[in-house]
């Protein structure tokens, strides 16, 4: 299976989760769990753009390209992520 076919599929497994979540719930009630995976997100992106800016010296373009250089850093076995 593709990298692009499991994207698709957790995408996918993801909606549908969503889905069957907000069908037993009221939408207050729903709006409270978006607004904490919405901050994780943020808090996600940030780490990953602060992580990017540690290696690279430099804030990168996109979100995109930080997650490739961390995952290659972490991939690597970089000194970076030890202790």
């Amino acid at each position: 299976m593709t990298n692009e076919q499991s994207k698709k599929d957790l995408i996918s497994v993801l909606w549908a989760g969503a889905d069957v979540l907000r069908s037993k719930m009221d939408a207050n009630e729903y709006k409270d769990y978006i607004l904490g995976f919405v901050f994780y997100k943020y808090l996600s992106d940030n780490f990953l753009c602060n992580a990017y800016d540690l290696i690279n010296d430099e804030r990168p373009e996109k979100i995109r390209e930080a997650q490739e250089a961390y995952e290659e850093a972490c991939n690597s076995g970089s000194s970076f992520f030890r202790n």
